[in-house]
């Protein structure tokens, strides 16, 4: 997006944050890729408020994910999501003491000293599991009760006397436990910077989707243009999660006018992954397509010939192409009417406009044919 600002020629001093905000109105695959942006660097915002303990960034960066949850049809994340984020923002009436332990850091574990590296409980739990199933193993003992049950209690200890071994083998063959973080080396920066310059190279080899000013919304690897309906959907996706959002908080959380398990209507917005789908081919449509394929090739080659030979293309679609008239048939089986669709042409007819024409058929009920015959007389 730098870039693209810098490289674009203006004569103006515009920031580049107003110059995003002309460029996304302008451009739908501009649009497209400018939220896709905002939503990593708030992912991203996230794991830093996980790694580094930072509470308030732990809770703004939710409430900046949160609304994708309404848009994109994740229920459950979407009811529960907005109820953690209130209770941490009530902690500090609710729960002083709580509070100011989590704005300490004391909401995320840290297993070492190096920095960068805390963790949530929730996965310090799934790590103390792998290390329990690690030593002793719980593989092959839930089918058996008794033995599932001393693995219970004594797998933890096990886990804990290897643990403390480790650590204190660890601690004798190192002088000074590090602080730094295991990737604050000059080989994983080198590689890492080395990686961005590659990502950037490849974006501008496909096109800088930045520099990009039609109307279309393309993926930038196989240039295939998405529905009008998913431009739609870059369009207001932002602002239909935010409206969804603050609604839910409003309506269940604030003024409790709904219960909070009433269900959540989806959007079901036409995505990449989820374009509206064209209608189901059945065998007789197969045939028909087959058949128009047949008829343009054959309409291509007859047109080629007639203009090297001499023809009159007046006559060219005079004469049938086809064994069977398809006014009548479809494939050779006889088209087979509904005798009531009749009805709406006699209806529409006012016995005063009729002025007797000669015909050579006529239209019956045949109810009333049948009380006109004799039985007695009759074939059919």
């Amino acid at each position: 997006m730098h870039k693209a600002f810098v490289a674009e020629d203006r004569n103006d001093t515009t920031t580049i944050e107003a110059w995003r905000l002309q460029r996304e109105s302008e451009s739908p695959q501009f649009h497209f890729w400018s939220m896709t942006l905002r939503l990593e660097v708030a992912v991203l915002l996230f794991v830093k408020a996980l790694r580094e303990g930072n509470f308030q960034l732990y809770i703004e960066s939710l409430a900046k994910i949160a609304p994708r949850f309404f848009a994109l049809d994740h229920p459950n994340y979407a009811r529960w999501l907005p109820v953690h984020v209130r209770d941490m923002l009530d902690l500090q009436r609710n729960a002083q003491d709580v509070a100011e332990h989590f704005r300490n850091g004391y909401f995320v574990f840290n297993k070492t000293s190096h920095c960068f590296s805390s963790m949530p409980i929730d996965q310090a739990h799934e790590q103390n599991n792998k290390l329990v199933k690690d030593e002793g193993g719980a593989i092959g003992l839930t089918e058996n009760p008794m033995q599932l049950l001393r693995w219970m209690i004594s797998g933890s200890e096990i886990a804990q006397l290897v643990k403390e071994f480790e650590t204190t083998l660890t601690q004798s063959n190192t002088k000074r436990d590090s602080v730094l973080h295991h990737k604050q080396t000059k080989s994983t920066q080198t590689q890492f910077r080395q990686q961005v310059i590659d990502l950037c190279a490849s974006f501008v080899d496909l096109g800088n989707p930045f520099e990009e000013y039609s109307q279309d919304l393309l993926a930038i690897g196989t240039n295939d243009i998405a529905d009008d309906k998913v431009k739609n959907t870059v369009r207001r996706i932002e602002q239909l999660g935010i409206d969804q959002y603050n609604t839910y908080v409003s309506e269940r959380l604030e003024s409790t006018s709904k219960h909070i398990m009433e269900p959540i209507k989806q959007n079901k917005l036409a995505l990449f992954s989820r374009q509206p789908t064209k209608g189901v081919i059945t065998g007789s449509k197969k045939l028909q397509i087959a058949s128009l394929k047949q008829n343009c090739t054959l309409f291509s080659q007859l047109y080629i010939s007639c203009q090297v030979r001499e023809g009159n293309l007046d006559e060219f679609f005079a004469h049938e192409n086809t064994s069977f008239p398809p006014a009548l048939s479809q494939f050779g089986q006889l088209r087979f009417g509904t005798k009531s669709d009749l009805l709406g042409c006699l209806e529409t007819v006012e016995m005063s406009q009729v002025k007797e024409p000669p015909v050579n058929a006529l239209a019956m009920d045949g109810a009333v044919i049948v009380n006109m015959l004799k039985p007695s007389g009759c074939v059919t």
